[in-house]
């Protein structure tokens, strides 16, 4: 592929990779002229996986449930460069990588980066960062990053035919129609959404974490129903195993945001201001839900927080904290000016919501939108104008995101009772 002429506009997607992806990129172009491409090299599909501590063989099952696919693999063995104690586990990643290497046919390296040829219709990008280990403080965001840059070259160069970026982690089991599934196939021809999420279902790793595991696998179901519900536009699952993310808009988002964790959920974020990002109830990726204290947060220091409680006394925010926060959305965009500065439609709204003589609870929606700073931004936008209603409720959905509103309803519940997992699995709004 010729680069473009340096006076035409770089894409969205080349200004990225010229910029901000990380240096594994120019290892994988070096290798792939190497490689020879031809119709048997070119795939319609790529898939990326970061991989810590896993089993040894792990790679062999995931690539196993896709084995008719025609795809390429990019996974990316990493390990922390001051791995916690409290993480440490008997499965070495450094020898995963290398029983991986000898199973591929074809294969170049150069640098960190291994390609080959795992079977007739699969190809793989190796990438070692077991010698040169992951900054711990970064963790499982720059392994996806990484990956996921490799794949926009891979997409760039023409190895790839489909423009988006499909990713998952190493204890997932990927169903037989993962691409397949007609729901797939109708999103992938859309180029208005900025990702979508694959259904989901965690299995206990172990017995003694099956009611923690339910109790996990609900909540995420109903804080989705919750957010739907109330008509935020950041209703979807942050589940990084599930995210299928549209090329173009990840490369505008510059990439997974280099966490120790919550890179799905921040990468998200940014991606729904862009564009919508939908959620399917099927193919179903079966998830391992594993105790785990090697990131701070997600999956496997729940898991552990819950192991020895049960359903009827594991509490999560109320339906009435979900109807709140979907009375605070309707208020402010019913007091939306189609034109005019921002504190013109916002303020109203606000107004009504402090002064309202006979719901308390406005104002107490008006009190903790204060809190998280609402005046601030006015303040900070009130000069502008928007063209239309919508570009002025996109204007405040960008501020009001995902962050705020998981902090909106922090805020609000302890308002309003708190109910079980139970109750909730049985709730629909």
């Amino acid at each position: 592929m010729t680069s473009p002429s340096a006076h035409a506009p770089l894409s969205a997607l080349n200004r990225y990779l010229a910029r901000w992806a990380e240096p594994e990129i120019h290892a994988l172009r070096s290798s792939l002229q190497h490689f020879p491409q031809s119709d048997a090299t070119r795939h319609p599909f790529v898939i990326s996986v970061p991989a810590y501590a896993e089993p040894l063989d792990w790679w062999l099952r995931l690539s196993s449930a896709l084995a008719d696919t025609p795809l390429w693999w990019i996974w990316v063995f990493n390990q922390p460069d001051h791995p916690d104690q409290k993480s440490k586990t008997t499965y070495s990643t450094s020898a995963s990588l290398q029983q991986c290497k000898q199973h591929l046919t074809h294969r170049i390296e150069c640098g960190p980066i291994t390609l080959g040829q795992l079977s007739d219709s699969q190809h793989v990008v190796l990438v070692d960062r077991c010698s040169s280990p992951i900054p711990h403080k970064q963790g499982v965001g720059l392994a996806r990053k990484i990956a996921n840059d490799l794949a926009l070259v891979l997409i760039d160069l023409g190895w790839i035919h489909t423009p988006w970026l499909f990713n998952t982690d190493a204890d997932a089991t990927l169903p037989p129609d993962y691409f397949s599934h007609p729901s797939v196939h109708s999103l992938l021809q859309q180029r208005q959404l900025s990702a979508f999420q694959m259904g989901f279902e965690h299995q206990p790793s172990h017995t003694d974490f099956a009611e923690a595991t339910w109790c996990y696998d609900q909540y995420l179901r109903y804080h989705y129903r919750g957010l739907r519900a109330a008509g935020s536009p950041y209703a979807f699952t942050t589940i990084g195993s599930l995210s299928v993310l549209s090329a173009t808009h990840y490369a505008s988002v510059r990439g997974f945001p280099k966490l120790a964790a919550g890179e799905d959920f921040y990468v998200l974020n940014k991606l729904r201001k862009l564009a919508p990002i939908e959620t399917l109830a099927a193919p179903i990726i079966q998830l391992s839900a594993r105790p785990s204290e090697r990131v701070p947060f997600g999956t496997g220091p729940r898991l552990l927080e819950w192991q020895h409680q049960r359903r009827e006394n594991i509490h999560v925010w109320s339906p009435e904290a979900y109807r709140l926060l979907g009375v605070f959305l309707t208020f402010l965009c019913d007091h939306t000016e189609s034109t005019g500065p921002a504190t013109q439609y916002l303020a109203q709204g606000l107004a009504a919501l402090r002064e309202s003589p006979t719901k308390t609870e406005y104002y107490t929606l008006y009190r903790i939108a204060h809190d998280l700073g609402i005046d601030r931004w006015l303040a900070r936008t009130q000069a502008h104008r928007f063209a239309s209603i919508e570009h002025s409720q996109r204007a405040f959905h960008d501020w009001f995101d995902a962050l705020k509103t998981s902090q909106f309803l922090r805020q609000i519940s302890t308002h309003t009772p708190l109910i079980s997992i139970q109750d909730a699995s049985r709730y629909s709004f």
